[in-house]
């Protein structure tokens, strides 16, 4: 399953916590894309 996570516009550490959230619920195959820019 292929999840996107869109993060762009968060500051830091925001979309780290989020990306970090959303890997707990990946399984083996499983693929996270996340969108983010540098704010």
């Amino acid at each position: 399953m292929k999840q996107v996570l869109e993060t762009d516009g968060q500051v830091c550490p925001f979309p780290l916590v989020e990306a970090k959230d959303a890997m707990t619920g990946l399984e083996a195959g499983d693929e996270l894309v996340i969108n983010f820019d540098c704010t």
